[in-house]
């Protein structure tokens, strides 16, 4: 199946690399390995090879068209519940008429809020295949955006909506010890030794999936930016619930329960309203940012979470240091979270948590840069470090490491197994 899919893909490549002017690329070949020994069926590292593809091609005075889809091969079988872990991203025709923007087909819609964590990114679907890779997809449908300087406004209609992206089910990202990260406290389902995990077909309420739609108003001063949206449609996140099987260990003080193989997944999409705000100021060498979410699910189902809110605010300090532009970023996440969000929903890690970022260039060829946060709330962690170097025009290496660290009874704490340092090999072309 991989290298028919892989034949098939490339064969796009060569018919778009004909047919298509100005065609550019990346190429990435990426070996990573984590560092603690993983139990089966979870590979004990992945070599991954991911093409991205960009043309821009002007059709008139007012058209255009870009083609940029992407797509990522692995070694690793049913490390994603998709078969195929690639999408079109932004290729779409474009209109530009004075102020006003049109897009048809396929796009990625990323509001500007806060670095990192951002509430106000409400119309993107994810990339869950990595929680942590911050990966967007792209959805089929209209935007449009224009206005002046002072206020501009966006608009976006997604007749069918992409759903987001799952681990598979070999994928280390799933509980292998210890037991499911439920949110009730109440309850408590114990894995067994080397969990098999095996999806149900996946569900949807309240049709979830049809007419998304959106829509951002920005204010701009000359040193700040105020911004409101909206969004109803597909959650980012789908709800991840597992069917309860196995031994009945208690019921009081706790609902205890022994599963058994394989170990049911049932993913729902629902249907879910969301509004968020952002305020940005930009200072000579600073910018201060902050931005909130209110979430909640539409309809009556009891299985669904309940709202949620996400507000986070900080800065971004540019030094010069060794004669270079060094950025730094601190900021506080607060919010409350879903009563009920189900199996690995990454909400709960910034009910209280702390987030750090670094960019510091060594010089034109050398980038070292880190990010992470602190959960107050579970007393856990994530880091991620890495080194980039420029070979030449056409070729960078990547050195990256991550980790985990937090009690067994947390979500990051169930994720320290996930430990890991990649290398990479970009080409570009």
């Amino acid at each position: 199946m991989l290298i028919k899919v892989g034949l098939l893909f490339f064969s796009g490549f060569f018919i778009a690399n004909f047919a298509l002017a100005d065609l550019s690329g990346r190429l990435k070949l990426e070996e990573s390995a984590f560092l603690k020994s993983q139990s089966a069926p979870v590979n004990q590292n992945e070599t991954s090879l991911l093409l991205e593809l960009e043309s821009k091609n002007k059709l008139s005075e007012h058209w255009r068209f870009r083609f940029e889809p992407h797509l990522r091969l692995s070694s690793s079988e049913k490390i994603i519940a998709d078969p195929i872990d690639g999408d079109f991203r932004d290729t779409q025709f474009e209109a530009k008429w004075g102020t006003a923007h049109l897009q048809l087909g396929s796009f990625i819609k990323v509001w500007e809020g806060t670095d990192g964590l951002n509430p106000m990114d409400i119309a993107s679907m994810k990339n869950l295949r990595d929680p942590f890779s911050g990966e967007n997809l792209g959805s089929l449908g209209v935007a449009a955006s224009g206005g002046e300087k002072l206020i501009t406004w966006d608009l976006i209609y997604i007749p069918q909506q992409t759903r987001s992206r799952l681990p598979g089910e070999r994928s280390g990202w799933w509980p292998r010890k210890s037991s499911l990260p439920l949110q009730q406290d109440n309850q408590i389902l114990l894995v067994p030794d080397q969990p098999a995990y095996e999806f149900l077909p996946r569900d949807e309420r309240n049709h979830a999936l049809q007419n998304n739609f959106g829509a951002r108003l920005q204010l701009h001063g000359q040193s700040w930016d105020f911004s409101l949206a909206g969004f109803e449609g597909a959650a980012q996140t789908p709800l991840i619930s597992p069917a309860i099987s196995g031994v009945l260990i208690s019921t009081s003080p706790q609902f205890i329960v022994q599963m058994t193989n394989p170990i049911l997944i049932q993913a729902i999409d629902y249907r879910r309203r969301s509004s968020a705000a952002a305020f940005v100021y930009t200072g000579e060498s600073w910018i201060f940012r902050t931005a909130g979410r209110h979430e909640e699910s539409l309809g009556s189902d009891p299985i669904l979470p309940s709202q949620y809110d996400q507000y986070v605010t900080g800065f971004e300090k540019t030094i010069s240091l060794f004669k270079q532009n060094v950025i730094f970023v601190l900021q506080y996440a607060f919010g409350k979270k879903p009563q009920s969000s189900g199996v690995l929903s990454a909400q709960n890690l910034f009910e209280r948590a702390y987030l750090f970022g670094i960019r510091w260039p060594f010089n034109e060829q050398l980038l070292f840069s880190a990010s992470g946060f602190y959960d107050t709330v579970k007393n856990s962690s994530y880091q991620r470090y890495a080194l980039q170097r420029k070979i030449s025009d056409a070729f960078s290496a990547e050195l990256a490491a991550e980790q985990f660290t937090g009690p067994t009874d947390s979500l990051l704490g169930i994720w320290s197994n996930q430990n890991r340092a990649s290398l990479g090999i970009s080409f570009l072309f």
